[in-house]
C-alpha cells in the first residue's frame, strides 16, 4: 500500500515537472520572439562607404547610391527606391539614364532635386524632421538641367566683378544687418550669402546653390546697401567647400566652419546659444570632410562660443 501511495505521488511530480518544463519552455520561445522583433524593426543604420548601384526592373536601370549616404533603410522595388533618412542623417542618389522623381515628404524643402549638364539626375535627401521616408521614382526621360549664368529660366547671373554700389546709401538706408548664412537676392538676379557681418558672396551657377544645400525658399528679397560684394571669392562648385562661418553635417554630426577646420557642436543646446538655426545646417561634400581631417583636435564648441561670427 504504501508502494502504491510512493508511486502515484511520484508520478505526480514527473507530471508536474513536465508542464512546468512545458509551460517555462513556452515562456522562453515566446520572450525571445518578442525580443527578436526589435532587433529587424530598429536594424543599425545603413552606411555606404562607398558609391552603390542598385538595379530596378521596371524601367531597367540602375542607380547609384553615392559615398557617405546613411539611412534606416533602403528599400529597392522593381520600379522604386523607398529609402528612410533620420534627422542628422543625408542620403544622395543619382541616374544618369532617367530623370527622377520624389514623393513622401513630409517636408519639401528636405529633399533637393538637380541636374548638371551631362543630364545626371541627383536626388539629395537632408531631413528637418525626425525621419523621412522618401519614394524615388524614374521619370521615363532625361532631366533637363538650367541654363548657367542669367537668363535661359536660371536664377543666376555672375556677380560684378568691379563691385559697383547695388544702391547709394545716401539715399537708401542702410540694409538690415542679416545673420551669417542668410540668403538675399537683390533687385536682379544674383543670390548673395552673408558670410560674415555685411560682407556678401555671390552664387555664379545654379549647380553651386543647390549642390552646396542651398534652398531658394529661404531666399530674401532685398537690397544691399552698404554690404560689402566680395569680388575675389564666388560660390561656383558644388564640389568646393562650404564657406567658414557655415554649418554642416557629418555623420550625425553639426559642425562650424571655421579657419582653422570643422568644429565639432557637442549638443542642440549649445547649437542654439551660437545662433545656429535648423535651415542654415548644410550637408558636408567631401572637401569640407578632407578640412575635418586635415584638423581633428579643435575642441568642441561651447555656449556662446567666441570663435562663432555671427
Amino acid at each position: 500500500m504504501y508502494g502504491l501511495l510512493w508511486l502515484l505521488l511520484h508520478k505526480i511530480k514527473i507530471f508536474h515537472m513536465n508542464i512546468s518544463k512545458k509551460v517555462f519552455g513556452s515562456i522562453l520561445i515566446t520572450t525571445i520572439g518578442l525580443l527578436s522583433v526589435p532587433s529587424v524593426a530598429f536594424a543599425a543604420d545603413l552606411t555606404y562607404s562607398a558609391d552603390t548601384t542598385v538595379a530596378l526592373t521596371s524601367p531597367t536601370i540602375n542607380l547609384i547610391i553615392l559615398q557617405d549616404s546613411t539611412a534606416n533603410s533602403v528599400v529597392v522595388n522593381s520600379g522604386n527606391v523607398v529609402v528612410a533618412v533620420p534627422f542628422g542623417d543625408s542620403f544622395t542618389i543619382t541616374s544618369a539614364s532617367q530623370g527622377l522623381a520624389t514623393s513622401g515628404a513630409i517636408d519639401s524643402g528636405a529633399v533637393t532635386i538637380s541636374c548638371n549638364s551631362s543630364q545626371l539626375q541627383t536626388v539629395r535627401i537632408v531631413p528637418t524632421t525626425p525621419t523621412e521616408t522618401i519614394t524615388i521614382t524614374p521619370t521615363g526621360a532625361l532631366c533637363t538641367p538650367p541654363s548657367s549664368g542669367g537668363g535661359g529660366g536660371s536664377p543666376f547671373v555672375p556677380p560684378p566683378t568691379n563691385n559697383p554700389p547695388l544702391a547709394n546709401p545716401t539715399t537708401l538706408q542702410q540694409a538690415p544687418s542679416y545673420p551669417v548664412g542668410t540668403l538675399v537676392q537683390p533687385q536682379g538676379d544674383t543670390i548673395y550669402l552673408i558670410t560674415e557681418p555685411y560682407v556678401a558672396v555671390g552664387f555664379t551657377y545654379w549647380q553651386a546653390f543647390i549642390g552646396l544645400g542651398y534652398q531658394l525658399r529661404y531666399v530674401i528679397r532685398d537690397n544691399l546697401p552698404g554690404y560689402k560684394i566680395s569680388t575675389n571669392y564666388f560660390l561656383s562648385s558644388s564640389s568646393q567647400a562650404h564657406p567658414w562661418n557655415a554649418w554642416v553635417l557629418y555623420n550625425r554630426t553639426v559642425y562650424y566652419v571655421s579657419p582653422q577646420g570643422l568644429i565639432g557642436v557637442p549638443s542642440w543646446d549649445v547649437f542654439l546659444s551660437n545662433g545656429g538655426q535648423a535651415k542654415y545646417i548644410l550637408p558636408a561634400n567631401q572637401a569640407d570632410i578632407a578640412a575635418l581631417n586635415s584638423n581633428t583636435h579643435l575642441p568642441l564648441l561651447q555656449p556662446n562660443d567666441s570663435r562663432v561670427v555671427r
